[in-house]
């Protein structure tokens, strides 16, 4: 139950950074960029000196490398079977731009702002499920992986709010189609617990896999799109510090 609280929590995060279309015009795209470079230094250092090398000391190399390429490759197979949108519907204009007519504008922003909370939903389950596994294996891991998910889903929140908003949908609506969309997190939770307490062996195996999935979003997702507003040096830098942080809280908790 502690898991799905957790993950609930950080699901919800989604629906947090949606709030921003009540406070802002214009997204901040160099503020946005250098968060989302944050984020992806923290997922990238609790992958790598968490989870991975978690995996390799309890189960050993092959049981860390199935695991890491079954969750690399499970997202993979995500981004071939929903659209593979990316957040630059966040500086949609409403009123049209290009000559076109606004309704028509409308129209297309409001279906890329459907897609984009659709695939983010999938998205969301094997961040819940690492949460789950993690929460259930080393609770104290889980909650930093749990608060890393939360802060990277705060601007999904953004991406998912303001493309609906400027496609005619009202903004009481728009943050909720956004925290509709990170509630699969829990789901992904309870799939992690059930394989954890019930399948013998399977914690290494489990934290491998969460590990390539949280890596293969990284390189994937955080990074591209953190890269594609003109900002590559504050993102840079941002996921350096990200990293970094990380790294001393973990020299921290081990001693």
């Amino acid at each position: 139950m502690r898991a799905v609280l957790i993950s609930l929590i950080a699901g919800m995060a989604t629906g947090l950074g949606a709030l921003a279309i009540f406070v802002f015009r214009r997204s901040n795209m160099r503020f946005y960029d250098a968060l989302m470079g944050f984020c992806g230094g923290i997922m990238l250092a609790l992958s790598i000196v968490g989870l991975v090398q978690e995996a390799l000391r309890q189960g050993g190399a092959l049981v860390a490398i199935a695991g890491y390429l079954l969750g690399a490759g499970l997202l993979f197979g995500l981004d071939l079977l929903i659209p593979h949108i990316h957040s630059r519907m966040m500086d949609v204009k409403a009123d049209g731009g290009a000559g076109r007519p606004v309704d028509t504008m409308r129209a297309m922003s409001l279906h890329k702002g459907v897609l984009i909370s659709a695939a983010i939903a999938l998205h969301n389950l094997p961040e819940g499920f690492v949460v789950g596994v993690t929460c259930a294996a080393q609770p104290a891991l889980g909650l930093f992986i749990a608060a890393a998910i939360a802060l990277h889903n705060i601007p999904e929140g953004i991406v998912v709010a303001a493309p609906l908003y400027a496609g005619g949908m009202s903004k009481v609506r728009s943050v909720l189609w956004a925290a509709l969309s990170g509630l699969t997190e829990p789901l992904g939770a309870i799939i992690g617990v059930i394989l954890v307490a019930n399948v013998e062996n399977i914690v290494p195996l489990a934290m491998a896999f969460a590990g390539g999935a949280m890596f293969y979003v990284v390189f994937d997702e955080i990074i591209p799109e953190s890269h594609s507003h003109g900002y590559e040096h504050e993102a840079t830098w941002g996921l350096i510090g990200g990293f970094i942080m990380m790294m001393v809280l973990n020299n921290l908790i081990a001693h």
